[in-house]
């Protein structure tokens, strides 16, 4: 039995509830899709076409997107070296593709259709045989079906739905009928609507339904983009999976005290198969600070028009629901960083320090990012890694400065760091894989960032900032605001050490003014800039480069420079030891007290 809501302001009352997604939309419900999007698109692929690898996938992930690719295994080739058919993917692409995000499923191993032409047993095998292939191919068990020939029959449906989160029982062609008018009309009816539409397609240059005008494709998805903050793009899987658990999740809701309520979520489907953490919309129209725990654990929660919305575990405990006092609002810490090697990270995890070991990290969130890496803006709880595909778990100075300020915060914060060693500002030097920090325009203009295969680091860590503004920080309840940014770079440029001055100058610069321009605050033109001088022990070690340094803070009092000159050094002679890691990691908190940020030293 449902019980009524009544709502003034934020909650005056809330009586015990059993509720679905149905509930009445001005109180606490489940969203209709995740993150409160008005409306969801998933884009198909089918049969496996080599071209969905070397075109669809590149663009879909330029724009943040993943895609479901359902293949017909006995096509597929066995290696890039044995094409037994070139128009169709390999298993070690498929697999690349997995491990980035798309979605690999079933079409049938040997495209068997759900019609009289094939019986049960056949068609049984015909899906099981490609569950297993893909299983032992890619490495993941395919969750979803899509019937060949989009023929289907309620016995052949009922072989293909076991133990899976969904098949594609309704599609909407977006091949050869697709203009811009045709795909513009699509979307336009999913926002209004608020359906879930899906896409379907086989060729994109060839093949069975193939484009007439591809560009119409890319330009469709470059306005789904721009609409993010109101379309949902995810795999067939994740929307799926994400509907029949909204469907399916009761909350059981009751107001314990006046600023304190309890949400008991009950599921009943198989946990195993259906993983989708559910969005929680609470209206919150007085725009007061409201946090959230599930089982002992902080929800992040985002401020959206006048409500706040978190995502949950619907097979997870009690949800505690807190509504602060509107005085008690201040804006998120959010610190950026960036650098090379010694930002990045080069002491091994063992290696930190005790009180970081056995307490590890409650309140600092980061998103993070190096070069090859694309920007997603999405933030998870910090524990140091870099990216390295055999020596990941490795840490830098900021370890050190992000622990001890969340033990001065106690509340949640957020990092914003991209990072690559061996590289250099001044484009004359040697810099790993030809990336570069450098802020000249004209470089700039002739140039795009590492996160989409070029050159400029600086537009990689100014696009991951964008997209944390968009994706998270704008949407924090209490606002957000930029405190510092952290810095640590100069070995690379020493053979042009004399533009080191000016060309650091100019890094600062563009950050402060993106920052600006981004957010519309004037006062991040005076964003502090926080940076350690290179080991005079390093190999690497300009003395013009330190200068340069202290001639910028002498300069600038928003610059400021910590010496390490005497720091200890690794056997490479280019990297912190752990003593002197954690040494910059504390001054550079010591500065961040100074700047008002955190608590007493």
């Amino acid at each position: 039995m449902k019980a009524n809501i009544i709502l003034t302001g934020l909650f005056l009352l809330i009586s015990t509830l059993e509720t679905t997604f149905a509930a009445d939309k001005d109180g606490i419900h489940i969203a209709r899709y995740k993150d409160n999007k008005t409306c969801a698109i998933s884009y198909t692929f089918d049969d496996g076409l080599a071209e969905h690898y070397t075109l669809a996938a590149p663009q879909l992930e330029k724009r943040g997107f993943r895609g479901t690719f359902w293949i017909v295994g006995s096509k597929i080739n066995q290696s890039n070296r044995q094409r037994k058919d070139t128009t169709r993917m390999t298993w070690p692409q498929l697999k690349k593709m997995a491990k980035k995000g798309h979605e690999i499923s079933n079409h049938g191993w040997a495209h068997k259709s759900h019609t009289p032409k094939h019986t049960l047993a056949e068609i049984r095998e015909d899906i099981q045989k490609n569950d297993s292939a893909i299983l032992a191919n890619v490495g993941i068990m395919p969750l979803t079906y899509c019937y060949p020939g989009n023929r289907k029959d309620p016995e052949g449906m009922k072989i293909a739905e076991e133990g899976r989160v969904g098949t594609r029982t309704h599609q909407r062609s977006i091949g050869s009928k697709a203009n811009p008018q045709y795909l513009d009309k699509w979307l336009n009816a999913l926002l209004t609507s608020g359906e879930w539409g899906v896409g379907m397609t086989h060729g994109l240059t060839y093949g069975y339904d193939a484009f007439n005008d591809l560009q119409s494709f890319w330009d469709h998805l470059d306005k789904v983009e721009a609409m993010k903050d109101q379309v949902w793009v995810g795999t067939f899987r994740e929307v799926a999976a994400y509907i029949k658990e909204r469907d399916n999740t009761r909350l059981d809701i009751v107001q314990v005290k006046k600023r304190k309520i309890e949400i008991t979520p009950t599921l009943t489907l198989d946990k195993e198969i259906f993983t989708e953490r559910l969005t929680l919309v609470i209206p919150n129209e007085e725009d007061r600070s409201i946090s959230a725990k599930q089982d002992g654990k902080s929800l992040q929660t985002y401020r959206q028009n006048d409500c706040v919305i978190f995502d949950f575990n619907p097979f997870g405990g009690k949800i505690t629901v807190t509504i602060g006092k509107s005085k008690d609002r201040k804006p998120a810490t959010v610190i950026i960083t960036a650098g090379q090697s010694n930002t990045d990270g080069r002491v091994s995890n063992d290696q930190l320090p005790d009180y970081i070991k056995q307490n590890r990290y409650k309140y600092c969130h980061w998103c993070y990012g190096s070069a090859g890496q694309p920007v997603t803006g999405k933030f998870e709880l910090f524990w140091p890694r870099m990216v390295h595909p055999s020596r990941p778990d490795r840490w830098a100075y900021d370890a050190v400065t992000y622990y001890l300020l969340e033990q001065a915060l106690q509340k949640d914060f957020y990092v914003v760091k991209w990072s690559l060693g061996g590289t250099a500002i001044d484009t004359a030097c040697r810099s790993t894989s030809n990336k570069y920090w450098s802020a000249d325009p004209a470089w700039l203009a002739a140039n795009h960032s590492t996160a989409t295969g070029g050159r400029s680091l600086l537009l990689s860590f100014t696009e991951n900032i964008a997209a944390a503004i968009d994706s998270t920080l704008s949407k924090l309840p209490e606002g957000y605001d930029v405190k510092a940014f952290l810095w640590h770079q100069g070995e690379s440029d020493r053979h042009q050490g004399a533009n080191y001055y000016n060309n650091l100058k100019a890094v600062v610069a563009y950050v402060r003014n993106f920052l600006v321009e981004k957010t519309g605050k004037k006062k991040y033109r005076k964003l502090p800039f926080i940076c350690g001088t290179v080991a005079r022990s390093n190999k690497q070690y300009s003395e013009e480069v330190e200068k340069a340094l202290y001639r910028l803070a002498d300069e600038n009092k928003n610059f400021y420079v910590i010496d390490m000159s005497e720091a200890q050094l690794q056997r490479d002679q280019l990297h912190f030891t752990a003593e002197a890691s954690e040494y910059l990691g504390t001054q550079m908190y010591n500065r961040l007290v100074e700047l008002g940020v955190a608590g007493k030293k």
